[in-house]
């Protein structure tokens, strides 16, 4: 744990840094629904390319996941569709008393997005996940099932700061 809230640290240092030097062509933005909170920090490359990198934490109906986005290629269709590609790291933790404990989850993924930003504050995301690497780490002695989700589809509904 602490190892993430330093890499949450880093990160806010270099966002606030980045946004100092290059107000114009860098932002930091911040998109939230009822499951999860996005820091997403974008630097502009060109007209229609930028660069991205972000945190999120989201809570799920039984997992609690911490998302590192390291950089990922935005492409900007319009002024309010984009689609973005790169990798993902991911940890999801769970805790069943009755059968399984807890159990942790990490995950490398790459990603496929496409996003639409409304006027008012409001986005829709569309993201296609695909697992390059995946290991589950029961803390029992027995074996079961896990419980962590295989979606590799997810629409995202929220608002944006």
């Amino acid at each position: 744990m602490k190892n993430i809230l330093l890499a949450f640290l880093l990160f806010s240092v270099l966002t606030v840094n980045g946004q100092k030097e290059t107000e114009s062509a860098s932002n930091l933005k911040v998109y939230s629904n009822p499951f999860s909170i996005e820091l997403m920090y974008t630097t502009k490359l060109s007209e229609r390319w930028a660069l991205r990198s972000g945190l999120a934490l989201s809570k799920a109906v039984d997992y609690n996941s911490i998302e590192l986005l390291p950089l990922s290629l935005e492409y900007h269709i319009t002024k309010k569709w984009k689609v973005f590609g790169g990798p993902k790291l991911r940890v999801r933790f769970v805790k069943d008393n009755y059968f399984s404990g807890t159990q942790s989850q990490f995950s490398a993924l790459g990603q496929l997005g496409m996003r639409y930003d409304h006027n008012k504050g409001f986005f829709g995301e569309l993201l296609f996940e695909y697992p390059i690497l995946q290991q589950t780490y029961p803390q029992n002695n027995y074996s079961q099932p896990s419980p962590f989700v295989k979606a590799p589809l997810t629409l995202k509904i929220g608002g944006q700061f």
